[in-house]
């Protein structure tokens, strides 16, 4: 983005001008000089973000190194931390998906469905309005 996370707080950048002059007082140059848009404390949580979001993540969405880890082991004492399922959810997407690609398969029997990509779009449900005499 380009943007230094301490401008999200109102920060900006101070900037000094230093005009420069000859012998007789005229102006030779004006030189601009800007703080740094990052800090190192920017630039360390920027990094350190980064690698936070590039970890490896299991399908299940948590990072590998905790859910293998030897203090998410169940059957220790000394584990810290377990993991709990919630209830399972239905995905809406994914089911209107697979009813395509079934109705799909039943109309062309004779393709091959193996690099056909379904997606799905989401779109507003469109109702009739109720009129008073209904």
């Amino acid at each position: 983005m380009g943007i230094a996370p301490r401008r999200l707080d109102g920060w900006s950048p101070k900037s000094v001008v230093e005009h420069v002059y000859d012998e007789d007082g005229r102006l030779v140059r004006s030189v601009e000089f800007t703080e740094t848009e990052f800090s190192q404390e920017d630039v360390a949580r920027l990094v350190a973000a980064r690698r936070i979001r590039n970890a490896p993540r299991g399908p299940h969405g948590h990072l590998i190194s905790e859910a293998t880890s030897a203090e998410a082991n169940p059957s220790s004492r000394a584990a810290k931390f377990r993991y709990v399922v919630q209830a399972p959810s239905r995905d809406f997407a994914q089911q209107a998906i697979n009813r395509a690609q079934e109705e799909w398969k039943n109309s062309h029997p004779d393709t091959d469905m193996s690099d056909l990509i379904f997606t799905a779009d989401r779109v507003p449900v469109m109702r009739e309005e109720a009129t008073p005499d209904s």
